[in-house]
């Protein structure tokens, strides 16, 4: 199973945050969770994080080329990116 999320930490995270504290019309209605949230969710069903990948290393606004797509290999790492992907695997029995 595969989810993607703007991380709660995250630069576009916070961002995302704030602008849905001042009443954003999309953001507003939103919810933000961390990695570590994320990963704690799927492992209620014994599926645990396989491989995560990021993008967007910077404001949207700032990017003048399509950003590459980047393997995360610690969980540190997932703030440094506005966009993640987490691959989850069924714990073996």
């Amino acid at each position: 199973m595969i989810t993607c999320i703007v991380p709660k930490e995250s630069f576009l995270g916070r961002r995302y945050v704030e602008e849905a504290e001042k009443g954003h019309i999309f953001y507003s209605k939103a919810r933000f969770y961390t990695t570590q949230e994320v990963i704690n969710m799927f492992s209620k069903y014994d599926a645990e994080p396989n491989r995560i990948m990021g993008t967007i290393t910077d404001h949207p606004e700032n990017l003048k080329n399509i950003d590459v797509i980047y393997n995360i290999s610690s969980l540190e790492e997932t703030s440094r990116y506005g966009f993640i992907c987490i691959e989850f695997l069924k714990k073996s029995v």
